[in-house]
């Protein structure tokens, strides 16, 4: 505090911040007055959305109260000569009275002052147009429990030097939001346009997923009134990451966002369609196969989430969209209701804007209506036949009981025909419907693949699609299907059943690198839109065989070539030491075009490596440096093994005083402390400190798939590295 104090703007700096609490309480006990009052309109709707904005405002003033802004800036339009002084925060504070901005928004667009501009000329976009002008001050003010802890004025040595304060802290449990710390080339994703692609190819520690959900919050912002939370969708890539990152968009004043997989989507649109899905560690199984088992495996995967899946999807489809109109004419008796080609017209044409089972569930409203007239007219005829009959029978016969007895046949035998004819229109629909095929969507994916079907596969195709009718054949003969049957399954949902229409008007996915082409299709067909952020790192594309390999393939077959692709290169997690050492592995088993991660200037201590005699000393050894790092202070300590039967081996060999947890796949909560966690689901997460359990060659040989986990494993960590090996050390982190 006394250095502080000696700031010469110390007392000016906390008495302006006394004045600005002194708003804030006064706007929060009049937003409190309000909603007490509860009532704001006459329409039920107009108040409850009223009310929910208001509470929202009470809610981020109570927020402001104790971290009310974090840095000022002074500037002076070109056009006007009058210099205006800019408190920023996490929170906007208006002064209701004067309409007056008592602390700017974080998201509104004066603060690209702070965000992208350095002290001298410089200008933002606003509303209006651009604004040039120069800024004379950036003050970082650290303000906690409202009250007034640090105050310093920012160059680019003063900036850095705050961003790695920031950057050296221990982290908690969950991912944390980065406010007063984005940088410029983040800031240009965060406000990138709205409504259009965007795909963020981002190293590892490039704050891709952090600065996702910070663009949502800043859409909100700038899009409000267009566009509402509940109408924002991120894809994440498990349960686990989405617990991780649970906390960020409520810490930025951001409720109601959907946050899901994309098999909690699948399962949402699919309901009681959803078919068990087979429970498996695909990374594992691949790992654990030879190179040529990879290869076949990865064809397979591939070819099912590609876009010529697609197409035959859609050929099979046109193809089942034919074949449900039966043959032949529709009759009631003698009579032909429809010919084959009318009924062709009504469901081929007629039909068309309906899913295959509506259009099935429509027919009966168009059969009932002829049938109704035809048995009527059928009905009129027996009557009238009747009558005429007994006209003469009466002009020919005198009376007596033989005439009585014609009359009562003859009245018998209409009654008895008009029975039969109602007996026949009650059947009718049941006889005519059963004649359309029964739609059930297992059974149309198997039929996909069974020999029923002879799809257009060329003869390079034929043996790779064989296989794979094969392996689905022999799953869904168990009513089962694999992760990757998903996509396939829904485009044929909506096709043949209709799915629910969410109104989702912007997707965020996550590691977007792990998702299949066919995937981003049908999200874009599923939304109805292409206002997309896509983040992901292709170096860390440890499920390439099933995702992506290039970025185009989804920029032009997907968005038509419409898309902005937008690189984060500088890594910020982790220290310099950390990333270099990763960067071996990069090196050693580069992706085509992707640049290495630029580190910050954060030092910390030099990655080791420790040659261990076998299992129970390296044990012994991970024992000890986590019980050492914890003592340190650190909050998060992950030991890292490569395959799930691994780590619950160390697990189980630690210590109980350590209170170690092991992660398993599939799990929804994510808790800091001692962590021992697959290598499999580490990717998106960050932890204080790692130890990998075996870098060795036998681990990690030196090959692709192995070379991007460990790169996953190795940018995991935000200040300490130390890695064991039990013989040889892979070649992969052999210095150059």
């Amino acid at each position: 505090m006394d250095t502080q104090a000696r700031h010469p703007a110390w007392e000016e700096e906390r008495a302006h911040l006394e004045e600005t609490l002194q708003t804030v309480r006064e706007e929060t006990e009049r937003a409190q007055r309000e909603l007490e009052a509860g009532h704001f309109s006459e329409d039920p709707e107009v108040d409850e959305a009223l009310w929910r904005i208001k509470a929202q405002t009470l809610h981020q003033l109570r927020l402001a109260e104790k971290r009310t802004y974090f840095t000022r800036v002074d500037f002076t339009p070109e056009r006007e000569g009058r210099m205006h002084t800019y408190y920023i925060g996490k929170w906007g504070v208006m002064r209701t009275e004067s309409m007056e901005p008592v602390v700017v928004d974080w998201r509104a667009p004066v603060a690209n002052l702070y965000y992208a501009g350095q002290i001298g000329p410089v200008r933002y976009r606003a509303p209006d147009g651009e604004i040039a002008g120069t800024l004379s001050l950036k003050r970082q003010l650290g303000v906690s429990d409202g009250k007034l802890e640090t105050i310093f004025d920012t160059d680019v040595a003063a900036q850095d030097a705050y961003l790695m304060g920031v950057l050296g802290e221990a982290r908690g449990d969950r991912l944390r939001d980065v406010v007063s710390t984005i940088q410029a080339e983040q800031n240009v994703v965060i406000r990138h346009r709205a409504f259009q692609p965007l795909i963020v190819q981002g190293v590892a520690g490039s704050g891709k997923t952090t600065i996702a959900l910070h663009r949502i919050a800043y859409l909100l912002y700038a899009y409000r009134g267009r566009i509402a939370p509940a109408q924002m969708m991120i894809l994440a890539p498990n349960p686990l990451f989405l617990d991780y990152i649970s906390a960020t968009l409520p810490d930025l004043g951001v409720e109601q966002v959907v946050q899901t997989t994309f098999r909690r989507y699948a399962e949402s649109l699919l309901g009681k369609r959803m078919p068990r899905v087979v429970a498996e560690d695909r990374l594992a199984r691949m790992l654990a196969g030879t190179p040529e088992e990879r290869a076949h495996e990865g064809a397979l995967l591939r070819f099912c989430g590609s876009l010529r899946m697609r197409d035959l999807l859609l050929r099979y489809l046109e193809g089942l969209e034919q074949r449900l109109v039966p043959e032949g004419d529709v009759t009631f008796g003698a009579a032909v209701l429809y010919t084959n080609e009318q009924l062709r017209r009504i469901f081929l044409d007629e039909l068309a804007m309906f899913p295959f089972e509506r259009r099935v569930r429509e027919m009966p409203k168009y059969l009932l209506k002829k049938r109704k007239a035809a048995q009527a007219q059928a009905a009129d005829w027996y009557q009238t036949e009747c009558e005429r009959r007994a006209d003469q029978i009466m002009a020919s016969m005198p009376d007596g009981p033989e005439r009585r007895a014609r009359m009562i046949r003859l009245y018998d035998s209409r009654d008895k025909r008009l029975e039969e004819l109602a007996e026949r229109g009650k059947a009718f629909e049941k006889e005519t419907m059963a004649r359309w095929p029964r739609l059930d969507l297992l059974a149309q994916y198997g039929e996909f693949f069974s020999d029923a079907w002879n799809p257009p596969i060329s003869q390079e195709e034929r043996p790779l699609w064989d296989a794979l009718c094969g392996r689905k054949r022999e799953m869904l003969e168990k009513k089962r299907v694999a992760a990757e049957d998903l996509a396939p399954l829904l485009l044929m949902a909506q096709r043949i059943f209709g799915l629910p229409r969410r109104d989702i008007r912007h997707t965020v996915i996550d590691e977007a690198q792990d998702f299949s082409p066919l995937q981003f299709w049908l999200l874009r067909e599923l939304t109805g839109n292409t206002s997309f952020t896509i983040v992901g790192d292709l170096m860390q594309g440890v499920h390439a065989w099933e995702g992506i390999e290039a970025w185009e393939e989804i920029t032009g077959p997907v968005f038509d070539g419409r898309v902005t692709l937008h690189p984060l290169r500088t890594s910020y997690r982790s220290t310099m030491e950390i990333m270099l050492f990763a960067s071996r592995v990069a090196r050693k088993r580069p992706v085509p075009g992707q640049q290495l991660a630029r580190p910050v200037l954060r030092h910390g201590e030099e990655p080791s490596l420790h040659a261990c005699a076998g299992v129970r000393a390296r044990n012994e050894f991970l024992a000890r440096q986590a019980e050492r790092l914890r003592a340190e202070g650190w909050h998060t300590v992950a030991i890292i093994d490569r395959d799930a039967k691994a780590c619950a081996a160390i697990a189980k060999a630690l210590p109980a005083s350590l209170h170690a947890r092991l992660v398993h796949d599939g799990d929804t909560r994510y808790e800091g402390g001692v962590l021992v966690i697959p290598a499999s689901l580490v990717k998106g997460l960050e932890f204080d400190c790692v130890l990998m359990a075996d870098v060795s060659e036998t681990s990690f040989p030196d090959d692709a798939l192995d070379a991007r986990l460990l790169y996953v494993c190795l940018t995991r960590p935000l200040h300490r590295l130390l890695c064991c090996h039990i013989g040889r050390v892979t070649p992969l982190l052999e210095e150059e």
